[in-house]
């Protein structure tokens, strides 16, 4: 072999094991991959603008039915930032704070909102949500293993412009409802109907002392004082904010 060949062969082994130290690796392929800049699991896992980095997070309460009211996060309600990360959840804040995303958080961080003991307010998820358009998806679960389900807000934290300096900030309104038990009339009793079949409305009415108050309704009752389900079938009843439910829907008298 003329000394020229040996010459070359050296140097490419040179300049190969120097490229192997400074990619990490004897792969060329790998060289190329760490050239281009391509993450194959990044690509095929999570889009390109996924939100990275520092985000200085800002929470103000809202009342549904009162916009002149202000609620206190801390005092009125608590407003935590979760992520959501192969290993689980994970809190990342509280209140006003500062959060830090990762490639695990896929571009997008969860507000979970609690109701401090002995605050009477209900959470309006459904405004929530309308109201805040980074608010990608709505769910309701226990996040923080405390035994009690929360609601939780998916924010997408991508395209948030950057300041000239500091974090880009992020505001999120969670909407409240204040709690009032209100009270019920008692209408008349239906008599005389006779024998023959006839149709009659019994009208409920729910009253609040306070005006921009709020009652959650889980369950509605229809009951009558006999078992002869001939003698009394129940049409259909009409409950404002659902509407019109029939008999059938109430299950097996």
């Amino acid at each position: 072999m003329k000394d020229s060949t040996k010459m070359a062969l050296g140097t490419l082994v040179i300049v190969y094991m120097l490229l192997a130290f400074v990619f990490g690796s004897f792969n060329p392929i790998d060289w190329r991959l760490a050239l281009t800049g391509n993450d194959t699991n990044q690509n095929q896992n999570q889009p390109a603008n996924v939100a990275l980095g520092t985000f200085d997070m800002h929470t103000k309460g809202c009342n549904s039915l009162d916009i002149a009211a202000s609620l206190a996060e801390a005092t009125d309600y608590y407003l935590y930032w979760f992520g959501k990360r192969p290993g689980g959840w994970i809190q990342l804040g509280k209140g006003d704070a500062t959060v830090e995303l990762t490639n695990a958080d896929q571009g997008y961080i969860y507000a979970v909102v609690e109701i401090p003991s002995g605050k009477d307010y209900y959470v309006d998820f459904a405004k929530t949500q309308l109201n805040n358009p980074r608010v990608a998806s709505v769910s309701y679960e226990d996040v923080d293993d405390d035994g009690y389900k929360e609601f939780v807000f998916q924010i997408d934290m991508s395209n948030i412009p950057k300041p000239a300096s500091g974090n880009p900030s992020v505001y999120f309104y969670p909407y409240l409802l204040a709690y009032q038990k209100p009270t019920i009339n008692s209408p008349s009793d239906i008599s005389g109907i006779g024998t023959a079949a006839a149709t009659e409305y019994v009208e409920w009415y729910l009253t609040f002392a306070n005006e921009k108050k709020a009652y959650g309704i889980i369950k509605v009752e229809f009951s009558v004082n006999t078992t002869d389900t001939t003698k009394v079938q129940l049409s259909r009843m009409n409950i404002p904010g659902i509407g019109y439910l029939t008999g059938d829907q109430f299950g097996t008298p």
